[in-house]
């Protein structure tokens, strides 16, 4: 069989902005089941459910002869597994009928008691194909990590969507994986909390001088430019000693700091706490806590491990606490070789992010960019930004030093925060963020609105709008809980629309038997 996932026409297949709980973040589309060479299919099941894989390769800090690596790797399972179909004689737990995910008897349409009987005793429906369409909220109390893929590999997080299908007289399992790519949006650099200035200061070990910084902003993407306001004071008291003090060197650099938790560290304690960006409306808007309140009954939010596996090799470093790596990005420096004044030394340094260069060594390849992955962005892919995950966790700094003569040096670390987007993609982001935002809400009033007027299968007919629906929401009185449940598309065997979808025509009239073999012109 051909399976297939697709995303809605014109949309990608993760909707919403991941990060942003107001935008109601989600995978939809459709999962496809063909038949190859119209092959009568037996199905008895399809489940679809998203997977996430964090994987650390922790460089050794040895010489070259004696390099030792620590690899592991951990699987989750991404909220719930969604059943998206199940043949309507399929046995429940309890021994009755299921018809179309309710229990009871099951509605066979059949022109004798024989031909009952023996289809109520098959655990599987004769299909030529499927067409299933599936909702998945992604989680947002415990918000994913974006994928990733640093440093060869040194720290990857990738996610796969696995379409599960159970088959055959015997039940077979066949589990088909689809990449799918987790982008999170709540780090941007036109957020507001991120315009607040970042000052500080700092007092030489000898008290000679005092050290005071200043950065406009906090988030920093590719290209965008880095400003620091930087005033050097000697000390008015010690008259003597800070007339002799010499500024030789002041320099700026961005270090990246990757943290590797080896150990059995609590991935809660050891994952920074990041906070949402809440962006409404407007007014009569739904805020992002309201929407983030109202999604979290329909999905689990927590990650359950599937899969995990350590690798060890004799290392040192590999002890029971986390292992640090730091790699220099950029640095601009400032050779003076001044005195430094009564009234003090003031300067402004900039610098441009650095940006991963896409394409390959012209001697490889001509310097063509390679093809990207299935499973990370291309801005993701050896181009690192700020995030954190049960095994690792990516951090920047910006580290200042002021070389002196006749008084100690000074080296300050200020954590900033790194976006994967510069600062023009980051405005044009904020546009389709609002608009999300409203699509969410209008989406959320539907839903509220359709669950007060119709609350059963029944009813799907009567939609929203009055417009005729391939699905319907149930509503639980036990735990209040709304579920919206698609109606499968399935293309039976003696169906002649069924033919259709296969872009051929039999040359019959009227209903095909299961053993009649028509003859088929191609389109």
């Amino acid at each position: 069989m051909d399976i297939k996932v697709k995303s809605l026409p014109n949309q990608d297949l993760v909707r919403g902005f991941p990060g942003i709980p107001a935008t109601w973040p989600r995978l939809e589309g459709t999962v496809e089941i063909r038949s190859p060479s119209l092959t009568v299919l037996q199905i008895s099941q399809v489940y679809v459910a998203l997977y996430r894989t964090d994987t650390i390769n922790v460089p050794s800090a040895r010489p070259a002869g004696m390099a030792g690596v620590i690899k592991r790797d951990k699987s989750y399972l991404i909220g719930e597994k969604i059943k998206l179909f199940q043949a309507s004689t399929f046995p429940a737990s309890g021994g009755e009928l299921v018809t179309n995910g309710t229990t009871g008897s099951s509605q066979l349409s059949s022109s004798s008691s024989a031909s009952s009987n023996s289809t109520a005793n098959k655990r599987y429906d004769e299909v030529l194909g499927l067409d299933l369409n599936f909702l998945l909220p992604l989680p947002i109390t415990k918000q994913l990590p974006a994928s990733i893929s640093l440093q060869k590999r040194a720290v990857e997080t990738s996610y796969q969507l696995f379409v599960t299908v159970i088959y055959g007289k015997q039940l077979l399992t066949l589990h088909q994986p689809f990449p799918v790519r987790i982008k999170r949006y709540d780090k941007l650099s036109t957020y507001g909390q991120f315009h607040v200035p970042l000052k500080g200061n700092i007092v030489s070990p000898d008290h000679l001088v005092e050290f005071e910084y200043s950065i406009p902003q906090s988030s920093f993407g590719p290209r965008d430019s880095i400003v620091s306001y930087v005033k050097i004071l000697p000390n008015p008291d010690l008259g003597a000693k800070s007339r002799k003090i010499k500024l030789q060197r002041l320099s700026v650099q961005v270090v990246e700091v990757i943290t590797f938790n080896t150990s059995e560290v609590s991935s809660a304690s050891f994952m920074s706490s990041s906070s949402s960006t809440s962006i409404s409306s407007g007014a009569g808007g739904l805020s992002s806590n309201a929407l983030s309140h109202t999604i979290s009954t329909t999905s689990s939010a927590s990650l359950s491990t599937i899969n995990s596996h350590s690798s060890f090799s004799q290392d040192s470093s590999s002890g029971d606490g986390p292992i640090e790596r730091r790699r220099k990005l950029c640095k601009a420096t400032n050779q003076l070789d001044i005195k430094l004044p009564e009234s003090g030394y003031r300067c402004e340094i900039t610098m441009d992010f650095p940006t991963t260069d896409l394409r390959e060594p012209r001697e490889v390849s001509g310097a063509l960019v390679p093809q990207t992955r299935t499973d990370i962005p291309l801005i993701a892919n050896n181009s690192g930004f700020t995030t954190a995950a049960p095994l690792y966790r990516v951090d920047y700094l910006l580290v200042f030093k002021a070389k002196f003569s006749h008084s100690k040096d000074i080296l300050i670390e200020q954590p900033i925060t790194v976006t994967p987007f510069d600062h023009v993609m980051c405005a044009s982001l904020m546009k389709a963020i609002k608009i999300a935002v409203e699509e969410a809400n209008e989406a959320y009033q539907d839903r509220e609105e359709y669950v007060l007027n119709s609350s059963a299968p029944g009813s799907r007919k009567q939609g929203p709008n009055g417009a005729q629906s391939s699905s319907y929401i149930v509503l639980d009185k036990k735990t209040g809980e709304t579920k919206k449940v698609f109606v499968p598309t399935v293309y039976r065997p003696n169906d002649t629309n069924s033919y259709t979808a296969y872009g051929v025509q039999p040359t019959g009239v009227g209903l095909l038997g299961g053993a009649a073999k028509p003859i088929l012109i191609i389109r």
